[in-house]
């Protein structure tokens, strides 16, 4: 349903919308990201070069995923 709604080049595959998506804010300047293969290493350093995302698709993103809370593992204990 996602792909459908907004992967168009050159934001394809999903996970590097994503990625240019989470650096959109300004106040965002570094993403963690884990891979499992040189493969998923490869296409997510590959969305470094891609342009920025539109301010309209920022905002049909943002519209279709309000309401969704960011999970963080914290360690409470130390």
């Amino acid at each position: 349903r996602i792909a459908n709604q907004f992967l168009n080049p050159p934001f394809d595959p999903l996970p590097q919308l994503a990625i240019k998506f989470s650096l959109a804010p300004a106040e965002v300047t570094t993403l963690i990201l884990g891979a499992r293969t040189a493969a998923q290493v490869n296409r997510n350093l590959a969305a470094a070069t891609l342009p920025d995302i539109e301010p309209e698709l920022i905002g049909r993103l943002e519209e279709a995923f309000s309401g969704f809370e960011e999970v963080v593992n914290i360690d409470e204990n130390g």
